[in-house]
């Protein structure tokens, strides 16, 4: 979109090569360039010329990609020639000028591999780059070391309140809180965790259905920090709303929508939140 018109880039010839489009990253150092993870590996398109270049899995070269699906991206913040992907299969480190991939996978014989194949989301720590922090769809969270190329692994366990909250190992959303970057919001199948990373446990936040004010039942799909000691929960999954959570005071609001009510959410599914330079805040649900 440039301001006036749309233009649509579907699956085909010189195009993407698969319609399911799950992140894209603006090069840090080439802004020209958008890094797009689809289900048809990674792609690497150039504005100036609305060019593609694909990269694939190759099951006879090991220095490929590790698998087609990509979940997530994230540019390394002390190498931008390195970027983390995240694939049904694993996380992949990609060396943009070598055009390089090396797989981290599940390994049952070394307790410091990767927890779970499927690496759903990512982040970078902001006090220590070096690590990167990944939710999984069914193994939980992982603290990968960049320099050891080791993981840590946090799951749930019934025996240790302190530990994730999902009993299911997902992990739907992960947020470094903007105040305190030594907490990190994460969302799950069962409400909303809070991980200390200096004590490395969990406080957790679910609902109560004999409490109005608790946090909403659901899935947490979304979680946004606006800078003013406030979250903003939601998930594009179930009809759970929009969630207003105050960090200091740990109590919820929740925002839900009516049909007799037009200046209410247009939607219970909340895709994305967003804060402009106003103070005003945009929500996209799937009605709009």
């Amino acid at each position: 979109y440039d301001g006036y018109e749309l233009k649509h880039y579907g699956a085909g010839l010189g195009s993407l090569s698969n319609v399911t489009v799950w992140r894209i990253i603006e090069d840090g150092e080439n802004p020209d360039i958008f890094w797009i993870g689809t289900d048809g590996g990674l792609h690497r398109f150039d504005k100036a010329t609305e060019t593609f270049t694909y990269y694939k899995h190759d099951p006879n070269d090991p220095n490929s990609l590790g698998n087609n699906g990509v979940l997530d991206i994230v540019q390394d913040g002390n190498d931008p020639n390195i970027f983390w992907l995240g694939t049904y299969a694993g996380l992949n480190k990609f060396e943009k000028n070598s055009e390089q991939f090396t797989r981290y996978e599940p390994d049952p014989n070394n307790p410091n591999s990767l927890n779970f194949a499927e690496v759903w989301r990512m982040i970078e720590d902001r006090e220590d780059p070096n690590i990167l922090w990944l939710g999984t769809y069914g193994g939980g969270l992982d603290k990968f070391d960049k320099n050891s190329e080791t993981f840590t692994h946090f799951v749930h366990d019934p025996n240790d309140p302190k530990s994730l909250g999902a009993e299911n190992g997902i992990i739907g959303i992960i947020a470094q809180d903007k105040d305190a970057p030594n907490i990190l919001w994460i969302g799950t199948d069962y409400g909303l965790d809070k991980f200390d990373k200096n004590s490395e446990t969990f406080t957790h936040f679910i609902h109560d259905p004999d409490d109005l004010d608790s946090i909403t039942e659901g899935i947490v799909g979304l979680v946004y920090d606006d800078g003013d000691g406030i979250l903003w929960l939601g998930g594009y999954v179930e009809n759970n709303g929009l969630t207003l959570f105050d960090k200091k005071t740990e109590t919820f609001v929740n925002y839900r929508h009516n049909p007799n009510d037009p200046r209410t959410l247009s939607s219970d599914y909340i895709v994305n939140v967003f804060k402009d330079q106003s103070g005003i805040f945009w929500i996209t649900t799937y009605s709009g």
